[in-house]
Order: C-alpha cells, then sequence, then structure tokens
C-alpha cells in the first residue's frame, strides 16, 4: 500500500501540525516551559493526577497525617509548608503534573510539551522513591506517588505524539538523558527546564542542518560550535561562522514548507501505526507507481498558485518529483511571493523561543552560539552518565553526539572551567590524560 494519501489535494492554505512548535502566527502562551515540563514528565512516568486533582492529593496527605501524627494541630502547618502558593512544584518532578490541571488537549500550549514527546517517542520509566532525610518529605511524596497519581489514560496517549523519529540519533540520546534525570529526582527537578531548553535548541538545530539532506537518508549529528560566554569570538575562529548559527539560520526558513508539504503527501492508517514519518523515511518509502501521483500533484500545486514548473527529466523518478514538490512549497515563502511574511514569523518565533537562550551577538563577528557555565555543567553531568569520569578526549567525543562542538579555544576555557570546579583530575599535561568527574 502507498505511503501516499489516496487522493492528494492542494490546499490553500498550509496546515502544520508535527514535529516542530512554532507556527505563523504563535500565541503568547505558545512557549510556556512549566507546562512543557509537565507534559514531559507525564509521558515518561505514565501518569496523572487522580480525579479531582491537587485538593483530591491533599485531601489524601491530611488523612496520611492524621494516621501517622499525635496532635491535629500540626497540619495546618504542614499544608502551609508543602501546598500553600507554588511550593507543591517545588516539591518533586511528579508534583509539577499538577500545572495540567484545566489545560485543554488542544490548547495551543501543548506543542512545545509535544516536541519532546516526539523525542521520547515512548520511552518510560518508573517512579523513583526519593532518598531524603526529612520525614516529612518522603510521607508528602510517598502520599504523592502511591495515592495522588494514576495510570495515564491509553487515549489520551500518542508514542511520539503520532510521529516516528525525525532524528533518531538525538533521540537515543535524550532517552538516555531522560533516564539519567529520572535517577535522580532532586538534581531533575532542579535542571528540568534547563534540560528542555538545551534539547529544544539541539533538535531545533539539527533538524534545521539535516531537513535539505532528506534524499541520503538518516539524518546524522551536525557540528555547532559553541564558545563559552566569558572567551572572545574573533573573526579568526572561523568555525564559529561557519558552522555556527548563522548555518542555522539560513537553514531555518526551509522547515515550515518541507513540514507542511512533509504532512501535505502522507496517509495515515493503522498499517502506518497512524504515525507520520519524517521526510527522508517517506523518500524511502515511496515507489515506482507513486510517480504519477507525485506528478499530478506538482502540477497543480503549480497551476494553482502560477508557478512555473521546471523542465522535467527523462528518468525523472520518485525522489525527483518529491524534491520538486519541495521546491514549489518552498518558493511560496520566498522574497516578493505572497506567505513570505508568514515564513519570516515563523522563523523570527523559532528563532527567539527555541534558539534565544543559546545565540548571542559579538560585534563583527555577528551570532555566535553560546554555552554559559550552568548548561555546560548539565551537559557534563549528562555526557558522563552513569560512569563517574570521562577522559576529556572521550567527553568531547560525547558532546559531538549531540551536536556540540568546541574549537581548540574553547577546549582550553573547558579545562580551565572544570579546574575551578574542582571536578578535573589530571595525570599530566597531556590532554588525554585529563578526566573529567561528573558533579551530581
Amino acid at each position: 500500500m502507498s505511503v501516499l494519501k489516496d487522493k492528494l489535494v492542494v490546499e490553500n492554505t498550509n496546515r502544520l501540525s508535527s514535529y516542530f512548535p512554532a507556527r505563523t502566527n504563535d500565541s503568547a502562551d505558545a512557549y510556556d516551559w512549566g507546562l512543557a515540563q509537565a507534559l514531559f514528565v507525564r509521558d515518561l512516568y505514565r501518569k496523572m493526577p487522580i480525579t479531582g486533582g491537587l485538593e483530591s492529593y491533599i485531601k489524601a496527605a491530611e488523612k496520611v497525617f492524621a494516621d501517622c501524627l499525635d496532635d491535629d494541630d500540626f497540619w495546618p502547618h504542614i499544608r502551609e509548608m508543602y501546598f500553600d502558593g507554588d511550593a507543591i512544584y517545588k516539591l518533586t518532578p511528579e508534583s509539577l503534573l499538577f500545572r495540567l490541571e484545566g489545560i485543554k488537549a488542544s490548547a495551543s500550549q501543548h506543542r512545545l510539551g509535544r516536541l519532546f514527546s516526539s523525542l521520547l517517542q515512548g520511552f518510560r520509566v518508573d517512579m523513583t522513591p526519593h532518598a531524603s532525610s526529612n520525614f516529612l518529605d518522603r510521607k508528602v511524596i510517598e502520599t504523592l506517588q502511591e495515592e495522588g497519581l494514576k495510570e495515564l489514560d491509553k487515549e489520551r496517549f500518542r508514542p511520539g505524539a503520532g510521529e516516528r523519529a525525525w532524528l533518531p540519533f538525538l533521540t537515543k540520546l535524550f532517552q538516555q538523558d531522560a533516564g539519567f534525570l529520572a535517577k535522580r529526582p532532586e538534581y531533575m527537578l532542579e535542571q528540568l527546564e534547563s534540560f528542555l531548553k538545551l534539547y529544544g535548541y539541539l533538535y531545533t538545530a539539527q533538524l534545521t542542518l539535516n531537513i535539505q539532506g532528506w534524499a541520503a537518508g538518516k539524518p546524522v549529528a551536525r557540528p555547532l560550535y559553541f564558545i563559552m560566554e566569558h572567551e572572545v569570538a574573533s573573526k579568526e575562529r572561523a568555525m564559529l561562522t561557519q558552522y555556527g548559527h548563522k548555518k542555522v539560520f539560513e537553514n531555518l526558513h526551509y522547515i515550515f514548507p518541507y513540514l507542511v508539504a512533509n504532512e501535505a503527501l502522507q496517509r495515515l492508517g493503522e498499517d502506518t501505526g497512524n504515525r507520520l514519518r519524517p521526510l527522508w523515511q517517506l523518500n524511502e518509502r515511496l515507489e515506482e507507481k507513486d510517480i504519477q501521483q507525485l506528478q499530478d500533484f506538482a502540477f497543480e500545486f503549480a497551476r494553482k498558485r502560477e508557478y512555473e514548473m521546471p523542465d522535467v527529466p527523462e528518468e525523472a523518478d520518485a525522489t525527483w518529483w518529491l524534491g520538486t514538490i519541495l521546491k514549489l512549497y518552498s518558493t511560496q515563502f520566498e522574497k516578493k511571493h505572497s506567505r513570505e511574511s508568514a515564513n519570516k514569523k515563523f522563523v523570527k518565533s523559532a528563532e527567539d523561543n527555541l534558539c534565544g537562550t543559546f545565540v548571542r551577538s559579538r560585534g563583527r563577528t555577528g551570532k555566535v552560539l553560546v554555552m554559559n557555565q550552568d548548561y555546560l555543567s548539565l551537559l557534563t553531568n549528562l555526557a558522563i552518565g552513569e560512569q563517574d569520569k570521562l577522559r576529556l578526549h572521550e567527553l568531547l567525543i560525547a558532546f559531538k553526539a549531540r551536536g556540540v562542538y568546541f574549537d581548540k579555544h574553547s577546549q582550553q576555557a573547558l579545562i580551565e572551567f572544570y579546574e575551578r570546579m574542582g571536578n578535573v583530575e589530571r595525570m599530566s599535561d597531556s590532554g588525554d590524560a585529563v578526566y573529567v568527574r561528573k558533579t551530581v
């Protein structure tokens, strides 16, 4: 059965509901990182609040403490300490689930969370018991885990947000790093927003750098050169501009038209698991019998938009026609075309909200990628993972697997940073003899 829809229709509007949270008309609440954290926790643990939500959980906690405390006068103090204001959200990752109360499933606020659901691809972990020495902390958390939550309704859960992984290499690392954090709930709660912003950027950047290479097959990690925030970004450091934000920004313009086209062409059904494929997988599944349908769609699209069709080579195969359709979709958003401003809004939204944390303007050098100390510390802990330490050379390889590169100047700055942190062991003056320990 063809991977294409039974009938391809050229729509007057460009619809996008997959693979990326930005839109051409984003609302003010489209990038709610607090809600994104809650959705991530929901999908990671496959848990949701019990019926009645936070109030039902508080009542359950009150009953638990009534059974184990001699003096009922303690409860008002416990309630104030743990449940008033936003105190509950600072307790444990699972408590973030209460942020989902009152949010409709179709709300635009869910788009950012769906990005991380797509990266998880159905990966899940069990909740980890907290090893707090504080009796009250333990009791409140145990009550939450045992009585305040229930299994996520199957009908409300779609593995991978209904999408197959566009960047399998990054999905594997995201799952690995999410599992690492889940084993350390206090650290996870402290770092969760930073973790999601880091991967939100890595996903955005790697998608932009790989999206035009769809015909080459499965994406790979592309180099992105960062500096530390105190470093000077001189023009002599060519990698910072050649493989930095400029390259990401140039390719951001392809995201919207390519994703819209990808969605417009594909048929979803039981045989596909009702899950959308990335462009590179769509291309791999195309067959000779699909050529006529793609050709008809391309000519109809060009006719309705009043674009010129390119010359068709005699050996034009399904991949050629898919490429032609992508070029036609992109033409809508080029300069002096009717939808140019819409794509500009899309690119600005993505750059401001998904890239902004890591982009800095450095005078004549222009915009460069910057990793501050907090993010570097988090990335280092994730890269070392369950090991106690890594050689600096091995650590840099783990960074590169995520697309994060540092030139020789920055590598020396890294060593100095780790030495200040006190988590480096230097066996000699050789770089290979420098070991870096994680800090958690």
